[in-house]
């Protein structure tokens, strides 16, 4: 199975917004994980303690990337608002990160969010397979 690894970067005493995005992952997690592995791909989340508000509250996906040569995969992490194109606001005195969709701030991470960061990374593990005939000009899975 070809791993995909969400970490979640969290204060040891978290925020309401880091509990809730925990349990946002958590269950997306356990929801989709029987229909990821049936694509041979499988679910991890590795909760990350940190302390700097910029990077509480942050979601990134670890996978690997095929090499072209004989060379083992490398791995490859890229965060959400790097897959979505969200923007980021850390306001001064700030407990945390609040990432900005469409002009629309969130301090806990949306499960519609979540899920579509976790989609580009299946998709862009697949070869974008289920995006139409090809890729060009896309930017959504970052392949």
């Amino acid at each position: 199975m070809t791993p995909i690894l969400i970490r979640h970067y969290v204060h040891p005493q978290r925020s309401e917004a880091e509990n809730a995005t925990g349990l946002t992952l958590g269950r997306l997690i356990s929801a989709h994980a029987p229909r990821f592995a049936a694509l041979d791909l499988s679910l991890d989340l590795e909760v990350v303690p940190c302390d700097a508000p910029e990077d509480r509250n942050r979601v990134t996906f670890s996978y690997p990337v095929p090499s072209d040569d004989e060379e083992p995969p490398q791995d490859r992490e890229r965060s959400l608002e790097d897959l979505l194109g969200l923007g980021v606001v850390v306001s001064p005195g700030a407990p945390h990160r609040t990432l900005v969709y469409e002009g629309q701030a969130y301090d806990a991470i949306p499960p519609g969010l979540l899920a579509d960061g976790l989609l580009r990374v299946a998709m862009a593990l697949m070869g974008g397979g289920g995006c139409g005939s090809s890729c060009a000009g896309c930017q959504g899975c970052g392949a």
